[in-house]
C-alpha cells in the first residue's frame, strides 16, 4: 500500500510540477511580450515626439524667421531643429532622468550630442543602408541595456546652409560655434540620429521580482495541492484498501476449517464491489465446505452400515 502512494505521489507531484512550469513560463512570456510592447510605443511616441519638433522647426518657425532677418543671421534657439527639440527633451528628461533622449552625431557642434561607441556603430549602420530611416531593438550604451528608437537625420538641400562649406553659413552662426562642428555633409548623408532609450534595469528588476512572487506562490499551491490530493486518495482509497488487505491478510493466517470473515461493506464504488466479490466468494467457499462435509458424512455412515452388514 506504500509503495502504491509512493508512485501515486511521484507521479501526480511530476505531472503538476510539469504543468506549473508551462503555466510559469507562459505568464512569464506574456507579461514580458505586454511589457516589451508597452515600452516599445512609449519610446515610439517620444521619437514621434522629437522628430514632430523638429518638422515644425524646419518647416514653420525656421522660414518665418528668416524673412525677418538678415540672411548672415541664424538664431540658434528657435532656428536649429536639433537645438530646440533637446531644449525641449531636456525638460522632460528632468522626470525621467533614466531615461535617454538625445540627438546623436560624429561630428557635433554641441559637445553634448558627441555619439558614444554604440551610437557610432549605428550611423555606421543607417550610412551603410542608405534605405534605412530607422532602427529599434536592445543596445548598450554606457554599460547599460536600453530598449531603443533611433531615426537618421540625412542631409537635404536645406540643410546644406548650415551643414554644407562654412563659406555658405550664416556669420552668426560661424560665431557662435567658431570650431565648425557639423560641416561639410552632402546632401543624403547621416548627420546624426534621435536616440530615444528606456533602460532595461528597471523593467528586469521588475520581472525578476514578479517571477520569483509567482514561483513561490506557485510552489506553496502545489505543496498544498499535492497534500490535498494525497490525503483524499488516503481517505478514500488509500484506508479502504489497507482495510482490505489486511482482512486477506488475516484470511490467509486462518485455520482451514474456519469460516471466512465477511468483509464491511461500504458505499458503492469499486473497492465496495471488491468487497462484495470477497463475500460472495467467501460464502461460496463456506458452503462448498458445509457441503463436503455433508457429503462426508453420509458417506461415513453409509461405510458404516455397510462394514456392519
Amino acid at each position: 500500500m506504500h509503495k502504491l502512494g509512493a508512485r501515486f505521489s511521484l507521479v501526480v507531484g511530476l505531472f503538476g510540477i510539469i504543468f506549473s512550469a508551462v503555466l510559469l513560463y507562459q505568464t512569464w512570456n506574456s507579461a514580458r511580450t505586454q511589457t516589451d510592447k508597452v515600452m516599445d510605443t512609449q519610446a515610439k511616441l517620444a521619437l514621434t515626439f522629437e522628430t514632430a519638433i523638429r518638422r515644425y522647426v524646419a518647416d514653420n518657425i525656421r522660414p518665418e524667421l528668416q524673412k525677418r532677418i538678415g540672411p548672415d543671421e541664424f538664431v540658434v534657439e528657435a532656428m536649429s531643429t536639433s537645438y530646440v527639440a533637446r531644449q525641449i527633451v531636456e525638460e522632460v528628461c528632468k522626470d525621467f532622468p533614466d531615461y535617454i533622449l538625445k540627438f546623436s552625431s560624429d561630428d557635433p557642434r554641441n559637445p553634448v550630442n558627441k555619439a558614444g561607441p554604440e551610437e557610432l556603430k549605428m550611423l555606421e549602420f543607417f550610412r551603410d543602408n542608405s534605405g534605412e530611416s530607422e532602427w529599434q531593438g536592445k543596445l548598450s550604451i554606457d554599460g547599460e541595456e536600453y530598449l531603443v528608437h533611433l531615426n537618421a537625420m540625412r542631409i537635404d538641400e536645406p540643410c546644406l546652409r548650415c551643414h554644407g562649406i562654412p563659406e555658405d553659413a550664416p556669420k552668426s552662426l560661424l560665431n557662435r560655434y567658431p570650431e565648425h562642428g557639423g560641416f561639410y555633409r552632402q546632401i543624403g548623408d547621416v548627420a546624426g540620429m534621435d536616440v530615444i532609450g528606456i533602460p532595461m534595469k528597471a523593467v528586469n528588476a521588475e520581472m525578476d521580482s514578479t517571477v520569483t512572487a509567482n514561483l513561490t506562490t506557485t510552489v506553496i499551491a502545489l505543496l498544498l495541492l499535492l497534500g490535498s490530493i494525497l490525503f483524499a486518495f488516503w481517505a478514500i482509497v488509500g484506508r479502504r484498501l489497507s482495510a482490505i488487505t489486511a482482512h486477506f491478510h488475516t484470511a490467509a493466517a486462518q485455520a482451514g476449517d474456519s469460516p471466512l470473515t465477511p468483509v464491511p461493506v461500504v458505499g458503492k464504488d469499486e473497492i465496495s464491489g471488491l468487497s462484495s466479490s470477497f463475500n460472495v466468494l467467501a460464502a461460496k467457499l463456506r458452503a462448498l465446505y458445509e457441503s463436503l462435509e455433508d457429503r462426508v458424512r453420509r458417506r461415513t455412515s453409509e461405510l458404516r452400515e455397510a462394514r456392519d452388514a
